[in-house]
């Protein structure tokens, strides 16, 4: 699968927030209103850390950061009935996939964490002020989405000791080739 990109973004973003509209109907009938979404919350964040997993460049770790996923979610589901705890564990779950798997420095996860809270923030208004389902899946993802625009690592200006070292012992023969160019010169 081909790296992550905006409209690759939206187009999951629909597809999950389609679902999970779907889903939450279905399973509010069956289980209750708040299981369905605690249920709904864990299976939107496992399809989307599957998504970004399948999007990434390195193979190594998949089925460990897959498993972790696992842990942490069953400990989830079975110590805490707040549905709030879940939410923020799965959102801070694809964080981490993503600043793993997405982001070459500690900046651009910390970046992506602070989208992260953005989106379950638009994800809140959304559900504050519609009260759909699909709008409020629609909102987190669709901020989501915007993690490609986040420097996957970010240049430091200043240079290395080795590359002083370099440019010095560069700068140094260039001299004595300069000089010696110059003493060929003036000999004739």
């Amino acid at each position: 699968m081909k790296r992550p990109s905006f409209f690759r973004g939206v187009v999951v973003a629909a597809v999950l927030a389609l679902f999970g509209a779907i889903a939450f109907s279905g399973l509010s009938l069956v289980v209750g209103g708040a299981a369905a979404l605690k249920v709904v919350t864990i299976l939107l964040g496992g399809a989307y850390i599957v998504y970004l997993l399948r999007g990434a460049n390195e193979r190594t770790g998949r089925i460990a950061v897959f498993a972790a996923w696992g842990f942490v979610t069953s400990g989830i589901w079975f110590f805490t009935a707040d549905l709030a705890m879940t939410l923020i564990t799965q959102a801070v779950l694809i964080s981490i996939v993503r600043a793993l798997y997405h982001h070459a420095s500690v900046l651009a996860g910390l970046l992506d964490l602070v989208l992260t809270a953005f989106a379950l923030s638009a994800a809140a208004w959304a559900s504050a002020h519609s009260g759909s389902m699909f709008l409020s899946v629609w909102c987190f993802f669709l901020v989501q989405a915007l993690f490609i625009g986040i420097p996957s690592e970010f240049k430091i200006s200043r240079m290395t000791e080795r590359q002083h070292a370099v440019e010095n012992e560069f700068g140094r023969a260039f001299r004595t080739a300069e000089t010696a160019i110059k003493r060929i010169a003036t000999q004739r």
